[in-house]
């Protein structure tokens, strides 16, 4: 619904939106954080996001090579508003959800 492209601060707003108990929200951004929109809306939408309970962790893309690729001040931004960032590869991601999911 959002027309392509890298809006990472509509995807949050939309999510925001279709979360019934946000409290018990858990999120998994998967950028590598180079905003198309609007940096400061996005990073606003995480700090309601987090206020709200919602636990996020941001999972930063990596290059063809396998070496994380990504935006180095965005992921430093949403770390100092508690969002976790770390590069993750798809054989990971199952593993850390597990993990992420055993802390509940």
């Amino acid at each position: 619904p959002f027309g392509g492209g890298t809006d990472i601060a509509s995807a949050l707003a939309y999510l925001g939106e279709q979360l019934h108990d946000p409290s018990g929200g858990l999120v998994f951004l998967i950028t590598d954080l180079y905003e198309g929109g609007d940096e400061s809306r996005m990073m606003e939408i995480v700090r309601q996001l987090r206020a709200q309970g919602v636990r996020m962790f941001c999972l930063l893309s990596l290059h063809d090579s396998g070496k994380p690729d990504y935006h180095h001040g965005m992921a430093e931004a949403l770390e100092a508003e508690g969002v976790p960032c770390f590069p993750c590869s798809p054989d990971q991601f199952a593993d850390l959800l597990t993990v992420e999911l055993a802390k509940r």
